[in-house]
């Protein structure tokens, strides 16, 4: 299996530029050989329409220099996948996207087959990175939808929480930090998917495989990743690190 995936913690920089000055020289790396990306808009940020989102993520792409196809502008959604150049899932709801992956159009097969067995570049940021664990249990999502079931995309062998973050010093707040709540994922008895790595990924980070190989990437003042284990001390890494051992494990 050629992997060839871009995992983009979240969309915009902070100048609120979309796909901006944290990812773009990587999305010009991923997609230098690719003069088309397929987008999948179903996570539907906060409702935005699929024109309204399609429209943003077209304008961006062609500022890089690729033509953009939205699969909501298509009947043809299986065909349109078994022709697609490469694949880019954009941030928003992860249930609402999983719902349509798998129970809607029941495209997780044929994006399965493009990626691992035909090799095309992936690319997902936020919602587009929880589908691609094993399970999208580790969301940081409401189920603003049933999900039947949370099977995922499963391109990589441990779970992903985008836009990790540490307690901020001096907080008042009393509810769960991100690292709680990924300890309970760990704890709780009946989950199945409970001895899985969970990879904390710090906003501006981007995780980079390619087939074997996997760096975590970003400007130097991204934080990388931390990564938990079940009953371990939570490790870090910083930006440039080789992460291709977690591909093993």
């Amino acid at each position: 299996m050629q992997k060839n995936l871009l995992l983009i913690s979240n969309s915009s920089d902070p100048n609120n530029k979309y796909l901006g000055s944290h990812c773009e020289g990587l999305l010009k790396t991923t997609l230098a050989d690719v003069e088309h990306v397929l987008f999948i808009p179903w996570a539907q940020p906060q409702g935005i329409p699929y024109n309204a989102y399609t429209a943003l993520v077209r304008e961006r792409f062609q500022e890089l220099g690729k033509d953009l196809t939205s699969i909501h502008e298509t009947n043809e959604i299986l065909v349109a996948l078994g022709k697609a150049q490469s694949i880019f899932i954009g941030g928003g709801n992860t249930f609402s996207l999983q719902s349509k992956l798998l129970n809607t159009f029941g495209a997780i097969p044929a994006i399965r087959k493009r990626v691992l067995q035909d090799g095309i570049p992936y690319i997902g940021s936020s919602a587009g990175i929880n589908v691609v664990c094993p399970t999208i249990k580790t969301t940081n999502d409401m189920p603003i939808v049933l999900p039947h079931s949370f099977e995922s995309l499963n391109f990589v062998p441990f779970q992903i929480n985008p836009h990790y973050v540490e307690p901020e010093e001096g907080s008042k707040h009393k509810g769960e930090t991100r690292a709680d709540r990924i300890n309970e994922f760990h704890a709780t008895e009946d989950n199945e998917h409970r001895d899985l790595l969970v990879i904390g990924l710090y906003e501006m980070s981007s995780l980079v495989v390619k087939g074997k190989a996997m760096e975590v990437k970003g400007p130097l003042n991204s934080q990388g990743v931390v990564v938990f284990e079940q009953g371990k001390k939570p490790s870090r890494f910083p930006v440039d690190t080789d992460l291709s051992f977690l591909l093993r494990t």
